[in-house]
């Protein structure tokens, strides 16, 4: 009798992973995953690439919005920019000679409208330089934040700051809108300026050398008073805003421990000042990490990848300068309401409830934009504050001191020979 012989299954096959798994796996493997320690912190390098390009959409707007604010402050264009014009518009300046004619030398009024065209020419050009001042700064402090601090944080010139060096510190010069041409409304009109900002905006790629505002440094007004209000309101605000930002980022990140400190906070704070300096030497304004760095938490970045990634997306933007400096001002007004937005999502976290916290928030909050001064709102906050708060600190400096504490050692001590509730014979009562 014969038995049939089962046949045995197959030996099971080994799983196929896909392509982004095996990268992964091999990514964490290497010196570069070591370094940024993806495993510890259980991501991958696909997610860190994720993250960073979510940070870098969410924040791109800065390239456009900070070059078209700091061009408003006139940036290096002085008078001597402006045309010097025979009092016959028609007549060449070779030309123009008394009594007929005579020559007409540029005032300070050529700074606005009807903007002068060599100031026009001007402006442009520092429009340009500061495109690149904005991509080179975001990308280095992005590249050291990343590198050094492992964090994934990008870092850019801050909003707010460059408002208040443009309109309050130096003060508003520029003007400024369709890329179509021979409209009522085109940032290209058919001038001699229209025709050189339409051609290049053709190239579309060019690499643009900074000109006019690398090392522009002037030390002229250390003297006076405003240098010095400016300069304390610049530290002051990017004090309170990159710890805020890094430690709130941290936090929601879940990097801090329970003294609320966080892996790579020196190197995360040495990284914002280096910004600041090579941002400064580059001609914009005071470079800070951004609050958009959550955009790329939530999708999971963890490390510096993920601020690596930015700062490589910055370095690709230097290739697109004419399309990005032929943005026209106006369309950098909807990015600057979504940035409001975001700036007032912070305002929840404010104790409404405890006057002597929300009666300075307030003022600090209204005065700022009726005095188109971010010193002034701090100056009314920060005095509302100290106003609202010092009969308690008197109060604490006396119990410090040992005076309120002497006062009360005094009733207990009657207390213990004899006189109920520090009563004494005459019926007085001590209070303190």
């Amino acid at each position: 009798m014969e038995t049939e012989t089962e046949t045995p299954p197959p030996p099971p096959q080994p799983q196929k992973h896909s392509l982004p798994t095996r990268l992964n796996t091999y990514i964490s493997t290497t010196r570069l995953g070591k370094h940024f320690k993806l495993a510890d912190r259980n991501t991958t390098f696909t997610t860190e690439l994720r993250a960073g390009t979510t940070t870098f959409l969410t924040m791109a707007y800065i390239l456009a919005v900070n070059a078209s604010i700091l061009t408003d402050s006139g940036g290096p264009c002085t008078i001597s920019n402006c045309l010097t014009l025979c009092s016959d518009p028609t007549v060449p300046l070779s030309n123009c000679t008394p009594p007929t004619h005579r020559v007409i030398k540029p005032t300070n009024s050529c700074k606005f409208h009807p903007v002068d065209p060599g100031y026009s020419a001007c402006l442009e050009q520092t429009r340009k330089d500061l495109i690149v001042a904005t991509i080179v700064s975001s990308l280095i402090g992005s590249l050291i934040m990343g590198v050094f601090a492992n964090l994934p944080l990008a870092l850019a010139p801050g909003m707010g700051t460059n408002a208040y060096f443009a309109y309050t510190v130096v003060g508003f010069h520029g003007s400024g809108v369709s890329w179509f041409r021979n409209t009522s409304v085109t940032v290209f009109p058919s001038t001699e300026i229209g025709d050189l900002g339409y051609e290049y905006f053709k190239k579309v790629v060019d690499v643009h050398v900074i000109k006019s505002t690398v090392g522009a440094l002037s030390f002229k007004g250390i003297g006076k008073s405003y240098f010095w209000e400016a300069l304390v309101t610049f530290l002051y605000v990017d004090i309170l805003d990159t710890t805020g930002t890094l430690y709130s980022m941290a936090r929601f990140a879940g990097f801090t421990d329970a003294n609320g400190n966080f892996e790579g906070q020196y190197f995360a704070f040495m990284s914002d000042a280096a910004s600041i300096v090579v941002g400064s030497l580059l001609g914009t304004s005071p470079v800070t990490a951004f609050i958009e760095s959550s955009t790329g938490i939530r999708e999971g970045g963890r490390t510096g990848l993920t601020a690596v990634t930015v700062a490589g997306y910055f370095f690709l933007a230097f290739f697109i300068t004419p399309l990005l400096a032929s943005i026209p001002p106006w369309a950098v007004g909807p990015p600057l309401i979504l940035v409001g937005v975001m700036m007032m999502r912070s305002v929840v976290e404010i104790e409404w409830n405890d006057m002597n916290q929300a009666i300075p928030a307030f003022v600090t909050l209204i005065l700022m934009p009726l005095t188109y001064s971010i010193a002034y709102g701090l100056i009314g906050g920060i005095g509302t504050y100290i106003v609202l708060n010092i009969w308690d600190w008197g109060g604490s400096l006396l119990r410090k001191l040992g005076i309120k504490k002497g006062l009360r050692g005094n009733n207990s001590h009657k207390e213990a020979n004899g006189n109920n509730n520090g009563v004494y014979g005459d019926g007085k009562t001590l209070e303190v």
